[in-house]
């Protein structure tokens, strides 16, 4: 693949494959087995988690038979209802039950999706935003800014918290 001297790769069919759709262009998000490789689970589990992370990049579902995936992997069905067992109790992904004989479909949840593409805000822990915000209005922080950054106190001063 060939690059521009600024790093950004050549071709405006390439630059969308990389990117999925125009409508679910994740902000950050360029090589997803990468940031899978990362997650601290077993190499199956994230096998599963970058593949439907593929499919929900380009738009589509994801939707195969686990006995098809055991077949893809060469691991036995029940290995892969495990793996998908483990995705799920970790909060990576949702199994969508469709029917008796009809496959599931898996998607990434919206949590694990947002931290994945950036757009995760990060919040702070409601036991500490009042002293927070007590401490920002008395540096000089303006009060926009600290709701911005996800800090909201619980008093008459910040009315209704975090907005």
């Amino acid at each position: 693949m060939s690059h521009h001297p600024e790093g950004r790769p050549t071709g405006e069919p390439l630059l969308r494959l990389l990117q999925g759709s125009a409508a679910r262009r994740p902000s950050k998000l360029w090589a997803p087995v990468f940031y899978c490789a990362c997650l601290t689970a077993p190499v199956g589990v994230r096998l599963l988690v970058a593949a439907v992370m593929e499919a929900m990049l380009r738009g589509r579902a994801f939707a195969p038979s686990q006995a098809r995936l055991g077949r893809t992997w060469h691991r036995d069905r029940r290995t892969i209802s495990r793996w998908v067992r483990l995705a799920v109790a970790h909060h990576w992904l949702r199994r969508r039950r469709r029917g008796r004989t009809r496959t599931n479909t898996y998607q990434l949840t919206p949590y694990f999706w947002r931290r994945v593409t950036g757009r995760y805000q990060h919040r702070v822990p409601t036991e500490v935003q009042e002293t927070l915000w007590r401490l920002g209005l008395r540096i000089g922080v303006d009060p926009g800014t600290m709701r911005r950054h996800g800090v909201g106190g619980g008093s008459s001063q910040c009315p209704g918290g975090v907005r």
